[in-house]
């Protein structure tokens, strides 16, 4: 699920994303800026959140729920849910409380 944020942060990203729950995967792809959130005491499930800041007046994240981890060593398929009312309900958590940020 894409989210859409017009306007500039003034806040680190990366401060304001472990502010509102999420953290910094262990495993990271240095060529996108990811997060995630977990929804119990494991792993799996959890939402994982890549961020695109476009320009100083557009920032893009893209939200999904990864229900387990890659089946294969090396592989990034996972069991994702791109859409749905968990997505949906985490999706306005996030705008709720980012909101006010971009301005």
């Amino acid at each position: 699920m894409k989210l859409e944020f017009k306007g500039r942060c003034n806040q680190n990203i990366t401060t304001l994303m472990r502010g509102i729950g999420y953290a910094v995967p262990k495993r990271i792809d240095p060529r996108k800026r990811s997060f995630i959130r977990r929804v119990g005491r494991s792993d799996y499930p959890h939402f994982h959140l890549y961020i695109d800041v476009l320009t100083d007046d557009k920032t893009i994240m893209d939200l999904h729920l990864d229900q387990k981890q890659p089946s294969y060593s090396g592989s990034a398929a996972h069991a994702g849910e791109y859409s749905g009312p968990v997505v949906d309900q985490e999706a306005q958590y996030i705008k709720g409380q980012l909101t006010s940020c971009f301005k």
